[in-house]
């Protein structure tokens, strides 16, 4: 029969602290009631949705036939991943949240060069219609 205090993650047998991966983590305070494997993670996340989370291909179910526990480096790694993870979402809204100013800052920039160019130099009707005229372009005057 398997032994059910192996850590489902790393496969350690009977470590010092063991957390289920079912029941919300503030529930699971560690078969050794350690307060320093404890409150790693919001209170309310069980580690089953966190795994998930960082490792969506796992088949983890409640009655399965395997160790429901994790120990505590893995909870330690799991709370590192998840961090991490966090991290480069957080980074990349800011990156998108900067493209998307520097493309508005740089689409008011050309906006504000035409309509200086325009003010310092006017195209009149005549003017356009002189330059693309079949007859200017024959006597050499547009290029």
């Amino acid at each position: 029969m398997m032994s059910f205090e192996i850590c489902r993650c790393c496969l350690r047998d009977n470590s010092t602290c063991t957390y289920s991966i079912f029941v919300p983590i503030s529930e699971s305070d560690g078969n050794n009631n350690n307060n320093s494997c404890r409150n790693i993670f919001n209170g309310n996340e069980n580690l089953r949705a966190a795994l998930l989370t960082c490792a969506p291909t796992l088949h983890v179910e409640r009655d399965d036939g395997l160790p429901d526990v994790i120990c505590e480096q893995c909870l330690w790694r799991l709370r590192d991943a998840l961090e991490f993870r966090r991290h480069c979402e957080e980074s990349e809204r800011e990156l998108l949240r900067r493209y998307a100013d520097t493309e508005r800052a740089i689409e008011d920039a050309l906006q504000l060069i035409n309509v200086l160019d325009d003010k310092q130099h006017p195209i009149s009707a005549d003017l356009v219609k002189f330059h693309y005229s079949p007859r200017a372009q024959r006597a050499g005057h547009v290029g």
